[in-house]
């Protein structure tokens, strides 16, 4: 690839232009750098660790972290002539691939394209972006939630109201009778309630 310019618009600027000013020694700006790098190694990361692996989450944060402490490793090898997205974008693959084979994942299945580093390039798409990871993040929480209730009160939530089928249905299904099910759905939903207040920590 030979110099060009900024051929990702506004994100290759404010990526670039950041990482420039944190190498010309004002920490404020590396850190900015850091910090957006991040949402966009992360959102793309999302879609490629599988989501029924146990600990994704704590996997996905994880790779996020070795991929920005590689890149602070790697920071002497950009060449400012060049665009920094491809640059970032190599870093973040060559990781992956590296944690794909401890976990026994065929890195070939990682999607990612140069062009997926510039999806937030305009303020629409980093709104869309922050709003995937706000409900990406709620869904995890629910799930850790979940896993506080018994098998069959997971069950009942799941089908209640994840699900939203008629409790009649749902009663059916497990073979109870309709009140045990409103009496068994109510009493998931308060214990849900108290982990959501209290952290599922109770003194």
């Amino acid at each position: 690839m030979t110099p060009t310019e900024s051929r990702n618009g506004p994100l290759e600027d404010r990526l670039k232009g950041m990482f420039l000013a944190g190498e010309g020694g004002d920490p404020r700006a590396y850190a900015d750098f850091l910090e957006l790098t991040a949402k966009i190694v992360r959102s793309n990361l999302r879609k490629t660790i599988p989501a029924s692996r146990s600990h994704s989450r704590d996997l996905l944060e994880d790779l996020v972290q070795d991929v920005l402490l590689s890149i602070h490793q790697k920071r002497h090898t950009y060449r400012p002539e060049y665009p920094i997205l491809p640059w970032l974008f190599a870093i973040a693959r060559h990781r992956w691939i590296d944690v794909a084979r401890m976990l026994s994942v065929r890195p070939d299945l990682l999607n990612w394209e140069e062009s997926d580093f510039s999806t937030v390039a305009d303020p629409e798409a980093a709104e869309r972006i922050e709003r995937e990871e706000s409900e990406a993040d709620a869904k995890d929480r629910v799930s850790e939630m979940l896993e506080t209730l018994s098998p069959r009160q997971r069950e009942l939530i799941r089908m209640a109201k994840l699900e939203e089928l008629p409790l009649a249905e749902v009663a059916v299904r497990l073979g109870m009778s309709l009140s045990a099910v409103k009496v068994a759905v109510h009493r998931a939903m308060h214990k849900l309630t108290e982990t959501a207040t209290t952290g599922g920590n109770r003194e």
